[in-house]
């Protein structure tokens, strides 16, 4: 009975997943993310889904993931990994998604953190790996990675993150 009300009864005729999508204007489906995702900031809760979102509205953003780190002052700091189309710079781009994410979300939403990357790890079916983005910045062992399909991209965000 609990399984079926938590699934089945919170949108009528749906299945609930816990993912975020969206349909576009061309009919193409888009999933955002986990919608239990979030990151708090200050006291302010943020779905990464909806800053990913936000990030991705910029003209030069081609994919974006959106990672917490533990923060002394605010809890929980935003980090931002971009892939971008073009040669873009990354002081362009970095004002860029600040601009954007202040005029969707607001000032709060300002990230500590933005990296401009090539391409981002992902697993053989397409997922971006938040846990080996979060371990680079945090500079961690990373632990299992044999799911990753492009293990390349992770030494190139180690040099990028410093």
């Amino acid at each position: 009975e609990r399984y079926r009300k938590s699934y089945f009864d919170k949108y009528p005729g749906f299945f609930f997943t816990g993912d975020e999508a969206f349909i576009d204007e061309k009919g193409y489906l888009w999933v955002r993310g986990r919608a239990d995702d979030v990151l708090n900031v200050s006291g302010h809760r943020f779905s990464t889904a909806e800053i990913e979102s936000a990030v991705c509205s910029d003209a030069n953003v081609d994919e974006a993931a959106v990672v917490g780190v533990s923060d002394s002052t605010t809890g929980q700091a935003i980090h931002i990994f971009v892939v971008c189309h073009g040669n873009v710079a990354g002081k362009e781009i970095d004002s860029s998604i600040r601009a954007t994410l202040r005029r969707k979300i607001g000032p709060i939403a300002n990230p500590k953190g933005i990296i401009v990357c090539k391409s981002m790890p992902k697993t053989r079916t397409g997922k971006i790996m938040r846990r080996v983005l979060r371990g680079i910045l945090m500079k961690e062992t990373l632990g299992d990675v044999s799911t990753c399909a492009n293990v390349d991209s992770i030494e190139s965000l180690r040099a990028l993150a410093g």
